[in-house]
């Protein structure tokens, strides 16, 4: 038996966490010893398996639509997730500017527009009826200070 690489520890770990595989069976895919993959998976349960059962389900479904049926689902799903991606980038990119201008000095205005267009977002791309919660802040004048007196949710 070959020493295993990290990328092939990985690969293991990879398969033992789709949970139909069962660590004699990982050792015989890999010829490795069970010895080995019990350390390699020690103390870790299978977070895949749900995933895994319900692509299957899914599967078994779509097995007894038309080819075309099969097909628009494919696209309509490739086209929400690469949509999902899409907004939870744009939203980890917004946070990241904000928690960079907070130390600066913007405006709560900047804030609140930055949110807003990433909300817009989600809904353009039909990914969400709203992304975040509709704000309305109240700001209160005071030589030259902006000053946020409450931020209220709806």
């Amino acid at each position: 038996m070959a020493r295993l690489t990290n990328e092939d520890k990985e690969s293991i770990l990879a398969e033992f966490h789709t949970g139909i595989y069962s660590n004699n069976e990982l050792a015989k895919r890999w010829n490795t010893s069970h010895t080995t993959v019990n350390k390699i998976v020690k103390d870790l349960k299978p977070k895949n398996s749900s995933i895994v059962s319900s692509q299957i389900a899914n599967r078994t479904e779509l097995a007894e639509q038309s080819f075309k049926e099969v097909s628009a689902v494919e696209t309509a799903v490739k086209e929400k997730t690469k949509h999902l991606e899409y907004i939870n980038n744009l939203t980890l990119k917004n946070l990241s500017v904000m928690a960079k201008k907070i130390n600066e000095d913007t405006t709560i205005a900047e804030h609140k527009m930055i949110s807003e267009a990433v909300d817009k977002s989600a809904i353009t791309l039909k990914v969400a009826e709203r992304h975040a919660p509709k704000m309305e802040v109240k700001q209160e004048l005071n030589q030259a200070d902006v000053k946020v007196i409450a931020v209220e949710y709806s």
